[in-house]
């Protein structure tokens, strides 16, 4: 499903540049639950930027569904992106002066979506995360836990055929932790979604298929 052929990503500061990913090559099948291992600061959510087509790479070869999208314009890269691409990151990046159910939709609207069958959609989604009785409430009136799992209904909305989430347990106390990755687990394996998940806990990363470690923006391949 997603083949990284010595990606590199390089961020101009002055008069030089930093090289965030030297070369990374990376293949992921569908179906398949992988987990991104890394200090803070290796590279591994630049790479989970362009893998989920939020950031473009500086050089190499980025393969999605066996189309060569390296070099797809933003206008592109963002088709694909509301299409194919969830997102679950860490700050939840949730709009506070939404409801929790404007907030699921969004995604859905962005996409031209009927909005009933987006509504429909997203209780279905709140029904199956427990925050059915939360829909109506504004992000700020809900728990760290709540927020997560609002989070995850707007990555699901639009049924994304790849999901990727960024330290989606960070902010959360290790009761909601191991909810969330529970969450992640059925969804793997009882829908058979295709995962990516960035993390420095070494505990999380076990529900994963497979475990990468990140390096100085290089797979490490002594791991």
């Amino acid at each position: 499903m997603i083949k990284l052929e010595n990606i590199t990503k390089n961020y101009r500061f002055g008069g030089g540049y930093y090289q965030a990913l030297k070369g990374v090559n990376l293949e992921i099948k569908e179906g398949e639950f992988i987990c991104l291992l890394g200090p803070s600061g290796c590279g591994k959510s630049t790479l989970l930027n362009i893998t989920g087509f939020l950031d473009a790479p500086s050089g190499g070869k980025y393969l999605f569904k066996n189309e060569n999208v390296s070099n797809f314009s933003d206008y592109k890269r963002t088709v694909i992106r509301r299409k194919e691409i969830g997102f679950i990151f860490q700050s939840f990046n949730l709009l506070p002066r939404l409801s929790a159910l404007e907030n699921i939709i969004l995604p859905a609207l962005y996409l031209n979506t009927d909005k009933k069958r987006a509504v429909e959609k997203a209780k279905k989604l709140a029904e199956w995360l427990n925050i059915s009785e939360k829909t109506k409430n504004s992000i700020i009136e809900l728990s760290g836990g709540e927020k997560q799992r609002v989070a995850i209904a707007r990555a699901l909305i639009n049924s994304p055929s790849v999901l990727l989430a960024d330290e989606p347990t960070g902010n959360l106390d290790s009761k909601n932790a191991m909810e969330v990755v529970e969450i992640l687990k059925n969804l793997n394996k009882k829908e058979n979604m295709t995962i990516l998940m960035v993390t420095h806990d070494i505990s999380i990363s076990k529900i994963a298929d497979r475990i990468i470690k990140i390096k100085d923006g290089k797979i490490d391949e002594n791991f």
